[in-house]
């Protein structure tokens, strides 16, 4: 410690509570009906529904969190019947690869932090439909 107020984070115990506190999520597994042996018949065409079954890493329980991953192909079709499309939760990928997609979403759900697992859980519901996410306790 130099100056009067600067803090040693070794010795603070403050800052080090804060720090242990941060929650972050562990992926505890990944679905999908559509895949058939990992893949969709054409990777190119693909239009995937993909359950993440993700928790507090330091703690018991899942959250299902579901993610659309379609290609530009399979938009195309789409937009073809109709005009607009609205985008949300969904993964956009030239071409469908099981392996590559879960990748992908367990490196990005396990990536946010915060002091609750509902703040956490918020932040990941901006990748994945979050089963909780239009939830209010009415106190019944």
């Amino acid at each position: 410690m130099g100056q009067p107020g600067e803090t040693d984070r070794a010795v603070d115990p403050r800052r080090n509570a804060c720090e242990a506190a941060a929650v972050h999520a562990q992926v505890r597994s990944f679905l999908s009906h559509e895949v058939d042996a990992g893949q969709p018949e054409d990777p190119q065409m693909a239009d995937v529904l993909v359950q993440v079954f993700a928790g507090p890493a330091d703690g018991p329980g899942e959250e299902q969190f579901q993610v659309e991953v379609v290609t530009p192909a399979a938009l195309r079709a789409r937009l073809s019947k109709s005009q607009f499309l609205v985008g949300r939760h969904l993964l956009i990928t030239e071409r469908f690869d099981w392996a590559a997609t879960t990748d992908f979403l367990r490196a990005r759900f396990e990536e946010p932090e915060a002091p609750t697992w509902p703040e956490v859980a918020d932040k990941l519901a901006r990748l994945g439909l979050w089963e909780f996410e239009e939830y209010r306790d009415y106190g019944l």
